[in-house]
């Protein structure tokens, strides 16, 4: 069982170039309150995928392409700010009590060309 899944075939062709999934607000992310950053529990492909926060941090983490569920810790430190895709701060200052949505983000870039993906979440915490 898990709790969600991006897959699909991204392409740069007609502007595209990435595809995303975002929670909606939810005030149980309050829990991440006290934590030094965020904990996902995920079975990928080997790609680097993106972590969202509040549609505006952003953090890398690779995958692993075994067919087996990883913890990938991703603290609040790792993540830059973003506006409409370019850099704002790479010294952006979050933290737990600022979350509000969560997302994830595959995009053609030097670290994954146009293909399939696939990202399963089955769990996602603070640590």
């Amino acid at each position: 069982m898990f709790l969600g899944l991006l897959a699909g075939f991204v392409t740069s062709k007609n502007n595209g170039g990435f595809a995303s999934v975002r929670s909606e607000t939810w005030e149980g992310f309050s829990a991440l309150r006290s934590a030094q950053g965020i904990r996902i529990e995920v079975q990928g492909d080997g790609k680097v995928y993106k972590l969202l926060v509040n549609s505006m941090y952003r953090s890398d983490f690779s995958t692993k392409n075994d067919g087996q569920w990883h913890m990938v810790d991703v603290p609040f430190s790792s993540f830059k700010a973003y506006y409409f895709g370019s850099l704002i701060s790479s010294q952006a200052s979050l933290s737990g009590s600022q979350v509000q949505e969560l997302g994830f983000m595959v995009t053609t870039t030097s670290k994954f060309s146009e293909g399939s993906f696939r990202l399963a979440i089955r769990s996602i915490s603070g640590f």
